[in-house]
């Protein structure tokens, strides 16, 4: 099953947010051993945009019927993040406004320079997270 969706805008408090597209260039998931995935650089911002708008989410066959759940960052083992996906939304905002800590993670602290940060958008089935887009992104220094 795949997931076509529509781009719908979100407003960013930071201005100069930098945008991930997700695209299949930096999809961190099933690619060929042969095959380099791209990192997104990026400039220090207080808050990122993830952009999906006109991507296919390949979910895989034993999840079909299961619907995108949310968007998960992860800074370090202690700074875990999420937002839920909403039907019909593709542009995120990934800030301090945004971003529920995962358990066992304080508040949002913020993005950090020279830091990496590492996305997936997810399904949940029986209470167990699947990511179908994973990506990385180096925070330029």
């Amino acid at each position: 099953m795949a997931i076509l969706l529509n781009n719908i805008a979100v407003s960013v408090a930071d201005t100069n947010a930098p945008i991930i597209k997700v695209d299949e260039k930096h999809q961190g998931m099933n690619y060929p051993t042969d095959k380099t995935v791209e990192v997104y650089r990026v400039p220090l911002a207080s808050s990122m945009v993830l952009d999906a708008a006109g991507y296919t989410f390949k979910i895989p066959p034993p999840l079909q019927n299961q619907p995108l759940h949310s968007v998960q960052v992860t800074l370090s083992a202690k700074e875990q993040f999420e937002l839920t996906w909403k039907p019909g939304t593709t542009r995120y905002e990934l800030s301090k406004d945004t971003l529920r800590p995962l358990p066992g993670s304080g508040p949002f602290q913020g993005f950090r320079a020279g830091g990496k940060v590492y996305v997936a958008v997810v399904v949940k089935k029986d209470n167990r997270f699947t990511p179908v887009w994973t990506t990385v992104i180096q925070v330029e220094k």
